[in-house]
Formats: C-alpha cells, structure tokens, sequence
C-alpha cells in the first residue's frame, strides 16, 4: 500500500527522470481483486459456499431463519451438490461442519441448519461480526454416502454500518 509521502516521491522521480530526458516508466498495472469462486470440488461432488452480511438478504428471508437483520451479524451458506452425467447438478444431504474466528482467535463452532426448499437443500449459520475485523471461515461437508469431505478456509473482512 502506498502512502502518501511515498506516492510523492515516486511522482517526483518520475518528474526529474522525464526532464532530464529519461523516458517516463510505463504506467503501473492495475491490481486485480481477489475473487474466491465459491465452490470446491472433489470425488463427483461440490460444494457452493457464500459469507455475507444479513442485510444483504431480504427481511422476509432472515425472518422467516430466525436471523437478525443487522449489519454485524454474518451469514454463512452451504450447499453440496452431485455432478451427475447429463451436466446438471443435483443438490445432495451432506454432513455440513465449519468454524469462525477472528485472525488471532479461538475457533468457534457455526451451527448449521438445513432448509429445504423447491426439492434442494442448503445449509446456514449465522454468526457475530466485528467493524474491519478479519476472520477466517474453515467450512467441510461431506456429502451422504461419502467418507470424503469438501473443504475450504477462507478469510473476509467486513465494513460493519
């Protein structure tokens, strides 16, 4: 991250390079953003996940999962489906675990729920967040009939309002 007085100086530099009859460097390459996909797969199986705010989702849908619509609160979504031979995945029960904490705490277990909805399943928990605090969510499911588990660690941090 650059600050201030460095922005400067290397604006400077460059400045006394191009008078002096020095080409001018070429323009930095902007930084991409990280983006997790949201899924991992593993042994004809995935797993879809998603971390957001609760006031992100509709107020009928934290209602209706007993989630308070607050903008400290997290949501965490989990679905595991079968890739299956025509090319449609088909949403699977599975066996869904994970943890929260903060960068330099205790793991704390999520407590999931399933919801059944139009024939699929997914899992959901809910937990506290902190203004700018980072925090690392370890989430495995292990679809029926498997004994191998989908993993992922991932780490956010959220602007709480």
């Amino acid at each position: 991250m650059r600050t201030p007085l460095r922005a400067a100086a290397a604006c400077s530099v460059a400045i006394l390079l191009v008078a002096c009859g020095a080409e001018a460097p070429p323009a930095p390459v902007p930084a991409r953003d990280f983006g997790d996909p949201g899924v991992v797969t593993g042994s004809g199986y995935e797993m879809r996940y998603a971390a957001l705010q609760a006031t992100l989702l509709p107020a009928e849908v934290t209602a209706t999962y007993g989630i308070p619509q607050r903008s400290d609160r997290l949501v965490v979504n989990v679905s595991v489906l079968e890739r299956r031979g025509d090319g449609l995945p088909a949403a699977v029960q599975a066996e869904v675990e994970g943890t929260w904490r903060a960068l330099a705490g205790e793991p704390v277990p999520l407590e999931f729920r399933a919801i059944t909805a139009g024939g699929s399943v997914s899992y959901v928990a809910d937990a506290p967040l902190r203004d700018r605090e980072p925090i690392v969510l370890e989430l495995s499911a292990t679809p029926d009939g498997s004994t191998l588990p989908l993993r992922t660690r991932l780490t956010r941090r959220f602007d709480v309002d």
